[in-house]
């Protein structure tokens, strides 16, 4: 991706901003001391836009999810919590505010496609975040 914007979010954090063609397309951050200590991986997180953080919460929590990270927001960009389903794939949802999210689709070097890789036999029509956006 051609364009980065980097900034720092604490002391001890920085967050990158890639950009192609001068959108948003994707971001990556420093995994937190916490998250290292605990053994968490670089990794990739997949955010699914939402009308309302906390009452998707409560829904994805009815349908069986463990809340990893309640809601809460991210500076004036938007408010995010994170879900791990029962088969334990972790998705965050996300709800703008100053930051719709991906702002470019459809060219090299933007996201295309993502699936979720689980060992349940209970298919696609009964995972959390299918359940969320009202399809099966």
């Amino acid at each position: 991706m051609a364009g980065r914007q980097g900034r720092s979010i604490g002391p001890n954090d920085f967050y990158t901003i890639f950009q192609l063609q001068g959108r948003d397309a994707a971001a990556a951050c420093i995994l937190r001391p916490e998250q290292t200590s605990r053994g968490i991986p670089s990794h990739w997180n997949l955010y699914i836009a939402v009308e309302s953080a906390d009452a998707t919460v409560a829904q994805a929590t009815r349908l069986g999810g463990t809340v990893l990270a309640p809601p809460f927001d991210v500076f004036d960009a938007g408010r995010m919590a994170v879900i791990q389903d029962p088969t334990g794939a972790t998705f965050s949802l996300w709800q703008a505010k100053e930051n719709p999210g991906i702002g470019i689709a459809g060219l090299d070097g933007t996201l295309c496609w993502a699936d979720l890789n689980t060992p349940t036999e209970r298919g696609p029509g009964n995972s959390i975040p299918i359940s969320l956006a009202g399809r099966s």
